[in-house]
């Protein structure tokens, strides 16, 4: 049975908003397992094969949650409620990074940390709340009609 591009693009939002939350809570997970000396054997090119896969995974959301896919299933997806709720919440990620940055500096007086752990903390205290906040939002319109 065929569906309607309104029935696709609620799918789309629904697949999103999931994503959304599941890579917000997944991440701080990896990065938490992925702190100091490899483990398990793995080296640091590991390390650096894990993050880009983390990117391409980030990359593909934006891209795809940010309406740079055309088409009226993409534009029905990307309504004034789905920008109002990304704004929200790159403002929540926004705040996480401020934060994670001043503690960060206040913890490198007490012990010395590497621009390494101190991007890694401060970018996962960006996209994690911003994630998790987005597709919340996402869950909660698509709940709400």
């Amino acid at each position: 049975m065929a569906r309607t591009e309104a029935e696709k693009a609620e799918r789309l939002s629904r697949l999103r908003a999931g994503s959304a939350v599941g890579l917000g809570l997944a991440f701080p997970i990896a990065q938490t397992l992925s702190l100091g000396d490899p483990v398990w054997g793995s080296s640091n090119v590991i390390h650096l094969l894990a993050w880009f896969v983390w990117a391409a995974a980030f990359a593909v959301f934006l891209v795809w949650g940010a309406g740079l896919f055309r088409g009226r299933i993409a534009r029905l997806a990307n309504d004034e409620t789905t920008v109002e709720n990304r704004n929200r919440a790159l403002g929540m990620g926004f705040w996480g990074a401020v934060i994670a940055a001043f503690l960060a500096y206040w913890a490198s007086f007490y012990e010395p940390i590497t621009a390494r752990d101190a991007c890694r903390f401060i970018i996962t205290f960006a996209a994690t709340p911003a994630l998790i906040r987005f597709g919340l939002l996402e869950l909660r319109a698509i709940r709400d009609g």
